[in-house]
């Protein structure tokens, strides 16, 4: 039997899933500006920090890569989006809450995004464990998240 492109949980018909893991479309975006990190944010990130935010002027943002949040780790063999930062996350990702009107106004916008991540990961030959994406430049449009 062959494995779905994406997990079977991640209903097609926009539903909001049980488990945020199985949708990861929050965490895509294409804007360098889309999750912004506070004082207390990058604090929190302590050694972590430098690596995974970039500053635009004054202000500090998470980092992208491959599309997304640098802190994502993509999963294919389970076909889950892991925070590797969960409990030290910015405060931006504490307050999207799942099934609010953000979550699914991210899905709607961006689930496709996730998916072809995973798809994309699937194709590639399989290593143990989490799958590490790479580091690659976030392609900026204005206004786009």
């Amino acid at each position: 039997m062959t494995e779905p492109p994406y997990p079977s949980d991640v209903a097609s018909d926009g539903a909001i899933p049980h488990d945020c893991t199985t949708c990861g479309a929050c965490c895509f975006s294409r804007a360098p500006d889309y999750l912004r990190v506070f004082g207390s944010d990058y604090e929190r990130l302590g050694d972590q920090a430098e690596r995974l935010t970039h500053f635009l002027g004054n202000r500090v943002y998470m980092r992208l890569e491959n599309g997304h949040c640098a802190a994502l780790r993509v999963e294919p063999e389970s076909g889950r989006y892991l925070c590797s930062i969960y409990e030290r996350r910015p405060d931006v990702c504490h307050w999207l809450e799942r099934g609010s009107g953000h979550c699914r106004a991210e899905r709607a916008e961006k689930l496709d995004r996730a998916r072809e991540r995973l798809v994309e990961l699937r194709m590639k030959p399989s290593s143990p464990g989490l799958q590490a994406v790479a580091a690659q430049p976030a392609s900026a449009e204005s206004g786009d998240t």
